[in-house]
């Protein structure tokens, strides 16, 4: 499984790339995405837009969709800190070495980062209604500093909203 990560807290914005066999509950909103368990789908979280936009690795402009009422946004940058977490000690993920630090939160959230002084994230996982929930960061990718912000952008042609999901009068 492979995830790619990118967040911006001055816009505040953050991206999901999921790769095939892995995403979430959001991926699963757009149609395509039920269509295609599995496939890849991209993420992008832009609240102060009023928008959450889910768009799912293809070309058609189908695959794409807008979601405006959900309670969601950018994982805070200090979450760990605010939801004061407790260290659960250091283990090993794929052959690295991790610290994991457990919070509990609607479901519990275990977040596994990389030992050394860079801290890098290596898995998030929650249970949610029983079920697992894991992301795996593709740590090749991994890169400390300012993301390029077009990364955030929202697709021009991306007007529909997603099933189960209210439109907004919010301008993208």
């Amino acid at each position: 499984w492979h995830l790619h990560y990118a967040f911006d807290s001055g816009l505040p914005a953050d991206r999901y790339d999921h790769g095939q066999g892995q995403g979430d509950e959001i991926c699963s909103l757009a149609a395509a995405s039920r269509a295609r368990p599995g496939a890849p789908c991209t993420v992008i979280m832009r609240p102060k837009l009023g928008a959450l936009v889910i768009v799912p690795s293809a070309p058609s402009s189908e695959q794409c969709c807008r979601c405006a009422n959900l309670s969601l946004g950018p994982v805070r940058i200090d979450w760990l800190r605010r939801s004061e977490a407790t260290y659960e000690g250091r283990k090993e993920i794929s052959g690295v070495q991790v610290d994991e630090w457990l919070t509990y939160a609607q479901f519990d959230n275990h977040y596994y980062a990389t030992v050394d002084e860079a801290c890098r994230p290596v898995r998030f996982m929650e249970h949610k209604k029983d079920k697992l929930k894991q992301w795996d960061f593709d740590l090749d990718s991994f890169r400390a500093g300012p993301v390029n912000r077009t990364v955030f952008d929202i697709p021009s042609d991306c007007m529909s909203f997603c099933s189960g999901c209210e439109q907004s009068t919010a301008q993208v």
